[in-house]
């Protein structure tokens, strides 16, 4: 239950590194991705306190990426499967889409429960998935 983060100097320096051109925007980058990491790990010792497994992988990338706001100003599309869902290592677009479905149209309780119990939130995409997929198709 640890938080490692590079500094913006450090940050510079990596691979990531950015020029004064697009300094804004990369900052603006850095710091919705350390807000994302900060979510996990509120995420863990909610689960923690809670007695409960991690959270399934699409409901906690979902989240950090919903809070974060990463998606913010992107117009994206649903074009994922189910098995992409609940299986990709990659999907971060999926699991936002599905997040936020779930935040608009369920309460604040019901995404909790299903942020402590992987069974039940594998079991609501499965038997939900058509209602998403067309929630974002019109």
């Amino acid at each position: 239950m640890q938080i490692y983060y590079l500094s913006l100097n450090d940050y510079k320096n990596t691979s990531h590194a950015f020029d004064k051109s697009d300094y804004d925007i990369r900052l603006n980058s850095y710091k919705k991705t350390i807000l994302h990491e900060f979510i996990h790990y509120v995420n863990r010792y909610f689960c923690k306190i809670n007695n409960c497994e991690f959270s399934c992988k699409y409901l906690a990338e979902g989240i950090a990426q919903y809070l974060s706001n990463q998606n913010d100003s992107n117009l994206l599309q649903f074009n994922y499967s189910v098995d992409d869902i609940l299986n990709s290592n990659n999907c971060y677009n999926g699991w936002y889409l599905v997040t936020k479905y779930i935040i608009e149209n369920y309460s604040q309780d019901f995404f909790l429960d299903l942020l402590k119990d992987r069974e039940e939130a594998k079991q609501f995409l499965e038997m939900h998935y058509k209602n998403i997929k067309d929630y974002y198709s019109r």
